[in-house]
């Protein structure tokens, strides 16, 4: 197929961070120069606009580019988005290139806060099983994900982009919500577990080093 057939939406289906690894491209496209084939990329057909947009191979798609290629093999697939975004997830997850642990995290977390109406409010697109099967993300951290969301959207917060951001709003908003006495048990508890932990061991480390002394001055 023609590359000039073929478009991208990288905000729906490319969930790395970034778009393109330089590297990864030039190294692909070396391939291509040197007559090797590389595997076909995946794109899907919109069914309202029959538009061919890359689900999966954004860097097999750019290699042939760089190497002056005019035709790229490709595997079409058919159906709903909601599907193709989440193969699109699924690939990037377990493609020779893969994605750092935060840039999953953070693409699960949006796709927890996806909604059939596109408001924060509404209701998800996905389900907990289907993130949990596609993104390489534990059950555990998607419910928490989605507790996260739960919570800021009852606080009247906006949703943040990444899960980082998420998690650290959430933890502003219940310091927000901490009374005086609330703060005092709080750092009375913590001051009494720091010493639990180092009080009595460094009462231990000053008993030994007066023993030496003692020796020293009888």
């Amino acid at each position: 197929m023609k590359l000039t057939e073929i478009h991208t939406r990288p905000d729906d289906f490319q969930h790395r961070a970034s778009v393109c690894n330089e590297y990864h491209a030039d190294e692909l496209a070396r391939a291509l120069k040197g007559k090797q084939e590389l595997p076909p990329v995946d794109v899907w057909r919109n069914p309202e606009t029959r538009e061919l947009i890359i689900i999966d191979g954004h860097h097999r798609h750019e290699a042939h580019i760089r190497a002056s290629r005019q035709k790229v093999r490709v595997v079409i697939y058919e159906g709903p988005e909601r599907d193709a975004v989440l193969y699109a997830l699924k690939a990037n997850s377990e493609t020779k290139l893969p994605m750092a642990a935060w840039e999953r995290s953070d693409a699960a977390w949006r796709l927890v806060c996806k909604t059939e109406n596109g408001e924060d409010d509404g209701t998800s697109v996905y389900s907990k099983a289907e993130l949990v099967k596609n993104s390489q993300v534990s059950n555990g951290t998607i419910g928490t994900m989605r507790s996260t969301r739960k919570k800021l959207l009852e606080a009247g917060q906006d949703l943040p982009r990444t899960w980082e951001a998420a998690q650290m709003l959430l933890r502003r908003e219940a310091a927000d919500k901490l009374t005086d006495e609330d703060f005092n048990e709080m750092t009375k508890a913590r001051a009494e577990k720091l010493y639990e932990k180092f009080g009595k061991e460094i009462g231990r480390e000053a008993d030994i080093e007066v023993v030496p002394k003692n020796r020293t001055l009888g």
